[in-house]
């Protein structure tokens, strides 16, 4: 009991510890869904953070291990799977409050849609537009190849498919962080084969993997492949999302 008690009281000094948001889709919707982001609630939360004194730095600076930033709260915003409704809504809020950001982009689907939300699926950013983008503010992840979940694919099928997502970028002329969001937050359970996993990344460059977890990070380096991200669901409200930013999830 005691050490919960601890822990909640520890959060209110957590200045130096690294957030980083997710989103996915930004734009207008009849419906309410986890994965879609109102873009008045998206600047309202942009507004509410600065007010509440966080600075927004970008991802390659959150990594940065000679960065410092002492007693400042920063957050890095991310955005997954690259969809055009995050250049056409997300991204002019970006620009008018000078917000970096990180897109991580599944790049067997650049310029066409998300086959894998199916019924759903939604317009992704072509090369050109990924391009145009301001790289002061704006750069860009891995995502995989072709959107694989990593928890139930073999480990052969992901280092293929890593493989492409790296040879992807690079034959797009994509400039990429050696950053890796997996798709669904999910790794191999087998801890032999997520370990082997993480050696591999390693070996392809890759040196930062992120997942969901929703908590605040405390030392990035101790865990560099198990990041873990505040998921920004457009089914909460904005009080239980601010809730979330700040101390991430306790227990």
């Amino acid at each position: 009991m005691f050490k919960k008690y601890f822990k909640l009281l520890n959060l209110f000094n957590s200045a130096n510890r690294k957030r980083v948001l997710m989103y996915h889709s930004v734009t207008y919707s009849p419906k309410v869904d986890a994965l879609i982001t109102n873009p008045v609630d998206f600047e309202r939360q942009i507004l509410a953070l600065k007010k509440s004194g966080y600075t927004f730095i970008s991802l390659s600076e959150l990594l940065d291990k000679s960065a410092h930033s002492q007693g400042v709260r920063t957050i890095a915003v991310t955005f997954d799977d690259g969809y055009s409704n995050q250049h056409e809504f997300a991204y002019p809020i970006l620009q008018a409050y000078r917000v970096p950001a990180t897109i991580f982009l599944p790049t067997a689907f650049i310029g066409d849609e998300s086959r894998w939300d199916h019924e759903n699926a939604k317009a992704i950013m072509p090369t050109q537009v990924l391009k145009s983008l301001d790289s002061e503010l704006i750069s860009f992840g891995l995502h995989t190849h072709q959107h694989i979940n990593y928890e139930v694919e073999s480990l052969t099928n992901i280092l293929n498919d890593l493989e492409k997502n790296i040879l992807s970028m690079q034959q797009q002329n994509l400039s990429y962080l050696p950053a890796l969001a997996y798709p669904y937050g999910k790794r191999p359970r087998d801890p032999s084969v997520k370990r082997q996993l993480f050696e591999h990344m390693k070996d392809l460059g890759i040196q930062y993997g992120f997942r969901i977890g929703n908590r605040i990070n405390k030392n990035i380096d101790k865990n560099p492949y198990e990041i873990q991200r505040i998921d920004m669901k457009g089914t909460d409200s904005h009080e239980t999302l601010m809730r979330r930013i700040r101390f991430g999830k306790i227990f």
